[in-house]
């Protein structure tokens, strides 16, 4: 074509049709430009920092322990005062209130008739809520326990009594759940263990005691129901429980302790004497030697309940018996100097802190490994997250473009390599475009964090990234004839990367078909990619080169798609425009053509030819070009009637004589022309 445009021209129009053409097309320009922003940005945004809230999660401790009516009697005053664990008469009774307790151990006490040396002694409280109550994390005024465990916040909710009764039975997420009787059964036991050596025929009542305890000890309840992501997160909280234990287990069980040995002084003030634990967990320490009928309780059980901790279970319960006396000497000489001194709640209180924080800070300093997370300082949920979001974010930016842009051609005589780049060219300048807006966005978010130099590290990344997608999506939209195929094959392959592509789980992880399928997805690369930038490069730590090398081997394997779908889709784009220029791609129904107008190629070859023909020429090309497909489609279609005709004499069956009208009916209507057509065709 002697009028063939220059390839500078050719671009200039596509950029003016459609891009600044009118005030609508700058107004869908403007929102292309913006598309990776609003995925990529808000995604990230909005999955910032999760755990920073996690105390909005509906957490509870439900409490169903009532507050058990306990009776019983001590001396009055003298040496031989006892407390709950060691009086000599108890009584349990259910009742509602504190004022009935007291109501029925006064009938309780008055049918004794044991003498004006004894008094009645009233408890009713759960040993759970005391210690609850009690607790330093306890805020009353929201009724819950506010623990801190690193960086996060838990709220448990604490409900008892009536409140321990809700619907629906999943209104709080994660539940600890106290069952009913804990405290009454736990006294019993603990009573039961104080008065054995006295009372050996208590065996079995302690055996069924430990039973109860075991059989309804506090379990932690928690659902996948509300949302995946959230229980996922309290399933992270229940192995954290063990930790959770060993951190509030003695200050649980202080409160408690104080008032098992809790006795009344002349002014009506409680108090406890070091001497009374000393007596009784020299008690415990003997009868708990697996020889002795206790340890053989304890080890019968763990047989049932436990038989993988049974020999841990009789080693501990061996060197209790032999070293227990000493530890309990040691333990109590720092809480209790003086084992005679009468300790008010208060001060007992003060001491049991100050020792159980020795105690955490020498278990920690044994046990505790020294643990170092490379790039921790990076791990908000919205970096992490947002690799793959910012990665779906560029794809579907590109996706966008093919759905505003199109693929006709604006010029005049344009040649497939022309169209084929100067739309290419268009999409990679608008792809620039949308990825700075994207770049600054996450900077402003808290990407700066990285510190500039891994900013724009991270940043050039981007830009490589996107616009491997714009050549990768453009190859695939241009390939095959209708625009719409090209659309949807995009959509297609971009489930490939969403589920193989490494943004979620490391494919090895899933299923041999997408692991296998992970290698041709360019997600994979580019997440990568990203990964040795903000948890390598960022964080100043390991060998530099290490991760140079990583992200050019990743940027290699990124751009063998360049070459290979260039060339695929350039080709197959040539033809399709081959097509519409001259009518066909048959190089035969050309030749022919051009000797019906005396055109005869010259050495140079037929392509040649058709680049310098005039307008008027090409023109006639085409009009001949028609003229022989009309020709052949018509004797196709005749053919087809006759094979139809044929099978309808056969069998005289009507659905032939159908077709048969339909094909009379078909005419020949060739290659539609529309300037903004999507498909070239």
């Amino acid at each position: 074509m002697k009028n063939k445009p220059k390839f500078f021209i050719v671009l200039k129009t596509e950029f003016k049709e459609k891009i600044y053409k009118n005030r609508l097309q700058v107004i869908k320009f403007l929102i292309i430009c913006f598309i990776p922003f609003l995925y990529g940005f808000i995604c990230s945004w909005a999955f910032w920092d999760p755990l920073a809230s996690v105390s909005n999660i509906p957490l509870a401790i439900v409490n169903k322990d009532d507050a058990p009516c306990i009776n019983y009697v001590v001396k009055k005053n003298g040496p031989d005062e006892q407390n709950l664990l060691t009086s000599p008469k108890i009584n349990y009774s259910n009742t509602q209130s504190a004022a009935g307790c007291q109501s029925n151990g006064e009938q309780w006490f008055a049918g004794l008739g044991i003498g004006e040396d004894y008094q009645l002694q009233t408890r009713f409280e759960s040993m759970i809520d005391l210690a609850i109550k009690n607790n330093d994390w306890y805020n009353p005024t929201t009724e819950s326990l506010e623990i801190e465990q690193g960086e996060m916040k838990i709220n448990l909710q604490y409900l008892a009594n009536e409140k321990a009764n809700f619907s629906p039975n999943d209104k709080y997420w994660g539940q600890l759940n106290i069952s009913s009787g804990y405290t009454e059964h736990t006294f019993k036991t603990l009573r039961l263990l104080e008065h054995f050596k006295d009372e050996p025929s208590g065996k079995d009542s302690l055996k069924v005691e430990l039973q109860y305890l075991i059989n309804n000890k506090p379990d932690f309840w928690t659902t996948y129901k509300q949302n995946f992501l959230a229980g996922q997160v309290l399933y992270t909280f229940t192995q954290i429980k063990t930790a959770l234990i060993h951190d509030t287990l003695p200050t649980v069980l202080a409160p408690s302790l104080f008032w098992l040995f809790a006795k009344l002084d002349n002014e009506g003030n409680y108090y406890i004497q070091g001497k009374d634990f000393e007596n009784y967990l020299f008690n415990i320490v003997d009868i708990l030697n697996p020889n002795r009928d206790v340890g053989k309780i304890i080890l019968d059980l763990t047989q049932i309940f436990a038989p993988d901790l049974y020999d841990t279970v009789k080693d501990v319960l061996t060197f209790l018996s032999i070293q227990g006396q000493a530890i309990v000497t040691n333990y109590l000489q720092e809480i209790f100097p003086d084992l005679e001194a009468h300790i008010s709640w208060n001060e007992y209180n003060t001491k049991m802190k100050e020792s159980i924080a020795s105690w955490n800070d020498l278990s920690q300093g044994i046990f505790e490994i020294p643990t170092h997370i490379q790039g921790y300082q990076f791990g908000k949920y919205g970096i992490g997250l947002g690799e793959f979001f910012i990665v779906i974010a560029m794809w579907v930016g590109v996706l966008m473009q093919t759905f505003i842009f199109d693929r006709a051609a604006r010029t005049k005589f344009t040649t497939g390599v022309q169209h084929y780049f100067s739309k290419l060219i268009l999409m990679l300048a608008t792809t620039v475009i949308q990825t700075v807006i994207l770049g600054i966005s996450l900077a402003i978010l808290g990407f700066s964090v990285l510190g500039w130099g891994g900013f724009l590290a991270f940043f050039v990344w981007l830009i490589f990234s996107s616009l491997i997608f714009t050549v990768i999506e453009h190859a695939i939209w241009f390939a095959p004839k209708d625009g719409d195929v090209g659309k949807f094959i995009i959509v297609l392959y971009l489930i490939l990367n969403l589920t193989a592509g490494w943004g979620t789980f490391p494919s090895f992880l899933q299923a041999d078909f997408f692991n296998t399928l992970s290698v041709i997805t360019p997600f994979k690369y580019v997440v990568h990619g990203m990964g040795d930038i903000i948890y390598g490069i960022s964080t100043g730590e390991g060998n530099l080169w290490q991760y140079q090398k990583e992200i050019l081997i990743n940027s290699g394997i990124l751009l063998i798609w360049i070459p290979v779908l260039i060339i695929i889709s350039l080709g197959l784009t040539t033809l399709w425009r081959k097509e519409e220029l001259f009518g066909t791609i048959n190089n035969k129904k050309i030749k022919t053509s051009l000797e019906k107008l005396n055109l005869v190629a010259s050495h140079y070859g037929t392509n040649y030819l058709l680049r310098n023909l005039t307008d008027q020429e090409l023109e006639k090309l085409e009009k001949n070009v028609w003229q022989l497909n009309e020709k052949e489609f018509n004797a196709k279609n005749k053919a087809k009637i006759n094979h139809l005709v044929v099978k309808y004499n056969e069998t005289n069956k009507q659905k032939y004589q159908k077709q048969i009208e339909k094909l009379k009916a078909k005419k020949f209507v060739g290659i539609e022309k529309n300037e903004d057509r999507d498909s070239i065709l």
